[in-house]
């Protein structure tokens, strides 16, 4: 995130947050795309190029690459924020509100519901559940309730073609109007 704006002519860029940036990295202010150069601290760096340049006002998202596990996003966590991460088994134990958590849960259950066939789905669910309710008994954590998932099940008929959906007594009629006998 932009601390301070960054204009066309700047050739310094200002973030808000340490990032794990480095020399030659490319990162995307809206949608300009610019090369890093150097920086001392981790929060000035030095613009190397900027092939389109743009103004960018402060709080604009610095975009750099993209976490491609698990293990990166939580390295980038700790880096960025200073969060600690004591074990990746359990939701935090700092862990005050599971409001947000709750949503997710929902969203595991309405995709198990619906019966996706998605690798490790169960898995993830059954995981959030049981943390949640790990928390609730052993801390009493509340569960927010401003919105609830009720899975509703529902039946639906099969599709059939045109002719299966006329009465056969019909179609009998139908038959014996254009002459078509059996035999």
């Amino acid at each position: 995130m932009l601390a301070v704006a960054c204009n066309k002519a700047d050739t310094q860029l200002v973030i808000k947050y340490p990032q794990r940036f480095h020399l030659d990295m490319s990162v995307t202010i809206d949608s300009e795309t610019m090369t890093l150069g150097d920086s001392d601290d981790g929060l000035t760096w030095d613009i190397a190029s900027r092939p389109k340049p743009a103004d960018h006002p402060v709080g604009r998202v610095v975009y750099g690459t993209k976490c491609l596990s698990w293990r990166e996003a939580t390295d980038l966590n700790q880096f960025t924020y200073g969060w600690s991460v004591e074990d990746n088994d359990h939701l935090a134990p700092t862990t005050e509100d599971l409001t947000y958590a709750s949503y997710q849960r929902a969203a595991l259950a309405q995709a198990l519901h619906a019966g996706l066939d998605v690798p490790g789905l169960q898995e993830a669910y059954t995981w959030l559940d049981s943390e949640m309710r790990r928390l609730v008994t052993e801390k009493k954590l509340p569960v927010g309730d401003n919105w609830c998932v009720s899975p509703v099940v529902t039946s639906r008929r099969p599709h059939r073609r045109r002719s299966e959906r006329i009465a056969w007594s019909r179609m009998r009629e139908i038959l014996e109007t254009i002459g078509y006998s059996e035999g």
